[in-house]
């Protein structure tokens, strides 16, 4: 479903405790949106368990006997994925090939492995053990495994290893070592004979023996259906074994090692028929706790239930779940976990073909309960639960039944304190490949009284629930309640991503020690908003047009209403930022009670009825009903959305502070309550599925999306620009350099020296000479406020060019040519240097002039004309000494824009994307740093035209799906098309202006957002030093900063217009030119941070001036003056700051601060502006026709 994007931002101007700054101004987006992720999901082997590490975060192990993986994969931090997978292969290469493996955890923690490798010539079977381990990662370098394995040989020659399990108790010598129970298939007769392994510790050495005892299987046994070591008290450690009589009744018994007597006890256990499978967890700490489960659905056995039967305190084992509720339990299919610090918070989890269920038990009240066995998940083949002992809730990791197609391992949370779980693929990052997520985006910026960004500004998140999320490209997982520390990036941005199952999400807090307020922020806002607006069927556009029999849109509307007029007693933010404040928060007035709201929704072959009175209480009494779930809501709404095809009615009672559902599904009645935003949220989610609306519609309605199809078209006219303007300046160079070389020389030779002549004395316009840069360019983007880049769809761009490693890699950029080298060493940086030292001296005035609040226009042309002449006479310098040596990188550039190029992410985001749009799986273009950057530069630019013209894309594609019916209008060359009307004998003066206005107009938008890029790969340029020095980065940092400029120059060539025409229209040619030679000299490979602060710095003073000389005389519009003074003339401040920052610390301040006017103030005012003109659709139309 395509819609017209809609973006929106809130600010909040708060107190500031930095010094010589009293405000901050916090602007804050979010957006329900597809996001793109430079990550790979990791391919499992056929077994996976896990483990807790000290932090709660999973140990996950993946290991295949046939595929050679085994492999360690750990949660990390300052990771775009938040994953790191260890290969363990290397470090037991030297004991053979690994032909089986288990994991097992005590409950203080401790890991134990068991390992089984094959030799390569004799084919004999060794194992090994590893542990006891710590959890915590500090302390055991799973990198490091190979010195920890120690040999346990194997007590039966020939037999080869059936299966392991690890107790989930110390043996009781006091060393923290489980006992194990193995299972070797005899060689001879293939049975699969038991054996138990019990360490000896040496304690002087500490070193560790391992002990193999046999362990018959009861003489009365026809089968041995299940077994799972762990202790009774009373009678010691032992084995637990579930079997088939020669009768073929189930028995269950506990049978103990041999004591020191050579004696063993052997006690039975009553257990129903048809049981198949045993679990065993750490229980009292004496007595471990058992688990039966099978046809009879699920038996448990708490300590005093396996004392013997004739001891007072015995009870008999429970039932938690019967076969009806549990129905045909896989055998081998269940696996129990219990909380290291809570001993009775438990859960169970159930395999029935297929389908996973689970079962825990929780302390209420003072009494213990289990919950109602639920379809957690569907299409489950292997599961490794945990209860994180952090947040003492449940987590999985598991595979799905396609595991082998789909190559995933996938991890299942719960967060503690709404009980709703969210999911993701463990993934690792990867430059080449694309992950797609559903996610809310959250985009912050913090500018400084403003104006400039407050870069690198240290801010404390503190999140409600339990999350996942990305801030600033980096992965963290966030407690309920808990803190990460982090900080702006270099434009003052703080960006949040948080991956999503359902609608639910988040809230969370910000401080620091900037300031003394508490900002909250709800990525959901503009959800809530939209579904809090739901009055009739109209309001919910992505309902099918036919709907089930029975019910209409109205009435679905009607349901959403009454359930978002629900107040929580917990208070929902409403705006995604708000400030919360120091001061303790006034009491929540007392709300008026009112009678619920009752209505229901029934499902049956007739369809879907909605029932309202009597009609829908009717529903409350229908089938056996249990208590409220109040503590697992999130296990019924995950549930919902498992059996939507089997549900028979909803009864909703929307009260004052929580929403009661009564659910009926195949005649079980299910009874909980929904008592904040997120459990709605993530209800509602289930709730829109059953009416066939998959979350993927929902973001069409409730988000944002980003249209794909028009990017598209937009991306290939820029592309093709460029490239018409690549093919005219290579083919100029190649046919005459000399005569190119000549023709650049006089566009920068006469208007300079115009310049030079007389820019000392001229006058600022009246108009324009008490505007105040920053003041305008604060207002331009006020008056247009939805043009911005403050939201998390037009920022995507930047996102990515900061963080999703594109700008690295490609390899060392290469040695220029001796005498470019040689015209670098010896003209440019020394030139460069004269005048940054003229303007350094200076410096106080400097600051105050660029920085200083209530500064003119007049007042910067004022300070520039006393420094008029050495700025044109070092720009002149440069620029014709560039033209010398510069233009003989023609080809070289040329090359390297247009030559096939792997830059990480982008290129892999390229391909995935024609994949998306129906064109197959090899993109028709080249990947090339040209189309690359030109979809990059397209994405924002086509997004923010759309909203600013009411959804009309500037170049529409050809096609609403392009899926079915690829392009058919060949996309324009602007440059071309524009060149050739402009010079044609045959066009009149009349078209040629229109052609440029049009040209104008739409170039003015798209080189903004390309300089905009470029000078943010500038800023983030400096971060990449160490990894070019290191060979991992130059080429494309190098190819992609010389695309845009290269787009920036395709889209500004200034065609001669009545309002600009004669010497204003020739400084404007220089300024042109001297833009192009900017961009090539600072995207140079210069090692020096300095010095390349020191030749931006002079050329965007000389650009500056040129520009402010043309608009003197040409007299544009305020808007023009604007951009260029923000723009060029912050560009200024910048340089120099930079340039000087090492012997003058203070000039950090005054860089962000130059860096503010140029980056937000300049390039966006210029694209505001460009925007805002509102090109119809009829110019759109115009331009096709002509330039084709």
């Amino acid at each position: 479903m395509a819609t017209a994007p809609h973006s929106s931002t809130t600010s909040v101007v708060i107190p500031s405790t930095l010094p010589n700054n009293p405000s901050l101004t916090v602007s804050a987006s979010g957006s329900l949106m597809k996001n793109y992720l430079p990550a790979l999901p990791i391919a499992p082997g056929d077994q996976v368990t896990a483990a807790c590490d000290s932090n709660g975060a999973p140990i996950v192990f993946s290991f295949g006997a046939d595929s050679g993986d085994f492999y360690a994969i750990v949660n990390v931090s300052n990771d775009p994925t938040g994953w790191s997978q260890i290969d363990l292969l290397p470090g037991v290469a030297a004991l053979g090939k690994p032909v089986y493996f288990a994991s097992g955890q005590l409950s203080n923690g401790n890991l134990c492995l068991f390992l089984a490798c094959q030799d390569t010539t004799s084919g004999a079977v060794s194992t090994y053990v590893a542990g006891p381990l710590s959890n915590n990662l500090q302390q055991t370098n799973l990198a490091q495994l190979a010195s920890l394995w120690t040999p346990a040989g194997n007590p039966l020659p020939g037999s080869s290893v059936n299966r392991a399990s690890i107790s989930p108790l110390d043996d009781g010598q006091g060393f923290g070592i489980p006992m194990l129970a193995v299972g070797l298939v005899d060689p001879h007769t293939t049975d699969v004979l038991t054996y138990m392994m019990q360490s000896t510790v040496n304690t002087t050495t500490g070193a560790i023996t391992w002990n193999w005892t046999a362990f018959p299987s009861p003489t009365d046994a026809r089968t041995v259906l299940d077994y799972a070591p762990g202790a009774i008290a009373d009678l010691g450690q032992g084995l637990y074994m579930l079997y088939a009589r020669q009768d073929g009744s189930t028995q269950l018994i506990f049978k103990t090692l041999l004591n020191e007597f050579g004696r063993d006890y052997v006690r039975a256990l009553t257990v129903p028929a048809g049981q198949n499978s045993l679990q065993t967890t750490a229980g009292s700490g004496t007595t471990s706790y058992l688990y039966a489960g099978g046809a009879a659905g699920l038996v448990f056995w708490d300590a005093s239930a396996q004392l013997d039967s004739k001891a007072t305190a015995w009870t008999a084992a429970q039932t938690i779940a019967t076969d009806s509720q549990l129905p045909g339990m896989s055998a081998g299919g269940l696996v129990v976990r219990q909380n290291f610090n809570k001993p009775n918070a438990i859960a169970a989890w159930a395999l029935s073909g297929s389908n996973l269920y689970l079962l825990s038990q929780f302390e209420y009240q003072g009494a213990l309960h289990w919950t109602t066995p639920l379809v957690l998940k569907t299409d489950i083949a292997l599961i490794a639960p945990l209860i994180n002992p952090v947040t003492r809730a449940n987590e999985l990791v598991f595979l799905t039944t396609d595991w082998e197609s789909q190559k995933a391992i996938h991890y299942l949370w719960q967060d503690p304190a709404t009980t709703l779980w969210q999911e993701e693929t463990i993934p690792l990052y990867n430059g080449d490949k694309v992950q797609e997520v559903s996610s809310y985006s959250t985009k912050l910026s913090f500018r400084i009284n403003g104006q400039a960004p407050a870069a690198r500004l240290p801010l404390t998140l503190t999140s409600a629930s339990y999350q996942s999320l990305l801030v600033n490209g980096l992965k963290y997982t966030v407690n309920a309640g808990a803190s990460v520390q982090v900080e702006t990036n270099v434009t003052g941005g703080l960006d949040i991503i948080q991956q999503i199952q359902d609608l639910a999400v988040s809230t969370f807090t910000l401080t620091s020690t900037a300031f003394t307020d508490t900002l909250q922020l709800n990525p959901a806002s503009n959800v809530y908003k939209k579904l809090a607006a739901v009055r009739t069927g109209a309001d919910i556009p992505v309902l099918p047009s036919t709907l089930p029999q029975g019910v209409t849109a109205d009435q679905i509307a009607s349901a959403v209403a009454q359930m978002m007029a629900f107040t929580p007693e917990q208070p929902y933010p409403t705006e995604v930022i708000s400030v919360v404040g120091t001061a303790p928060q006034a009491k929540a007035v007392a709300r008026t009670a009112r009678p619920p709201q009752v209505f229901a929704l029934s499902f049956g072959p007739q369809g879907i009825r909605y029932h309202t009175g009597a009609e829908a209480t009717q529903f409350g009494v229908v089938g056996t009903v249990g208590e409220w779930i109040v503590d697992a809501v999130g296990d019924v709404v995950q549930f919902i959305g498992n059996v939507v095809g089997q549900i028979g009615h909803m009864l909703f009672e929307v009260a004052a502070t929580v929403i009661k559902i009564t659910l009926n599904v195949a005649g079980r009645v299910i009874k909980f309550v929904i008592q904040n935003f997120p459990q709605l949220f993530a209800f509602l989610t289930a709730l829109f599925k059953a009416l066939m609306v998959g979350l993927d519609k929902l973001i069409g309605w409730l988000g944002e999306l980003f249209g794909w199809d028009d990017i598209w078209a937009t991306h290939l006219v820029i592309a093709k620009t460029l490239t018409g303007a690549l093919d005219a300046l290579a083919k100029e160079a190649q046919q005459d350099s000399a005569k190119l070389k000549k023709k650049m020389a006089s566009i920068i030779a006469g208007p300079l020296g115009f310049a030079r002549e007389n820019f000392a004395s001229m006058t600022v316009p009246a108009s324009v000479a008490s505007m105040v840069p920053s003041q305008a360019a604060a207002a331009t983007q006020q008056s247009q406020p939805s043009i911005n880049l403050d939201t998390p769809i037009a920022s995507w761009a930047s996102y990515q060019t900061q963080y999703s490693g594109m700008l690295l890699g490609g390899g060392p950029a290469g040695d220029l040519p001796a005498p470019v080298q040689k015209f670098i060493d010896d003209v440019l940086i020394p030139t460069c240097f004269v005048l940054v030292k003229a303007i350094e001296e200076d410096w106080k005035n400097l600051q105050a002039v660029f920085t200083g609040e209530g500064t003119t226009v007049e007042n910067i042309v004022t300070f520039l004309q006393g420094l008029a002449k050495t700025i044109i006479d070092t720009l002149e310098v440069v620029l014709l000494g560039c033209v010398d040596y510069l233009l003989d990188l023609v080809p070289w550039v040329v090359q390297l824009l247009t030559e096939p190029v792997n830059m990480p992410f982008i290129s892999g985001f390229y391909t995935w994307l024609t994949s998306a749009l129906g064109q197959g799986d090899n993109p028709s273009e080249e990947l090339t740093a040209v189309n690359l950057m030109s979809l990059l530069v397209a994405i924002p630019y086509t997004y923010l035209y759309k909203i600013a013209n009411d959804g009309q894309a500037p170049f529409p594609s050809s096609g609403s799906n392009t899926k079915s019916k690829k392009r058919e209008v060949e996309p324009l060359d602007l440059w071309t098309s524009m060149m050739r009307l402009d010079t044609a004998q045959s066009s009149s003066r009349k078209e040629a202006s229109t052609a440029a206005k049009r040209y104008s107009v739409i170039g003015a938008g798209i080189a903004s957002v390309s300089a905009l890029l470029a000078s943010l790969m500038g800023f983030v340029r400096a971060g990449l030093e160490e990894a070019a020095q290191k060979g991992k980065s130059g080429k494309c940092l190098l190819a992609a900063i010389l695309a845009m400029g290269g787009i920036a120059a395709a889209f500004t060539y200034p065609v001669e217009t009545p309002a600009m025409d004669g010497t204003a229209h020739d400084l404007r040619l220089a300024v042109w030119v001297a833009s192009i030679l900017r961009m090539a000299c600072t995207a140079l490979p210069i090692p020096s941070v300095a010095v390349r602060g020191t030749i931006k710095a002079c050329f965007d003073a000389g650009i500056g001036v040129a520009a402010i000389s043309s608009d003197i005389i040409g007299s544009p519009s305020n808007s023009t003056w604007c951009s260029d003074v923000c723009s060029n003339l912050g560009g200024v401040i910048t340089g120099i700051s930079t340039a000087i920052v090492e012997v003058q610390p203070e000039a950090a301040v005054t860089m962000i601060g130059g860096m503010g006017l140029s980056y937000l103030g300049g390039n966006l005012v210029a694209l505001v502006t460009a925007l805002s003109m509102n090109i119809s659709k009829a110019e759109a139309i115009y331009f096709q026709n002509v330039g084709g």
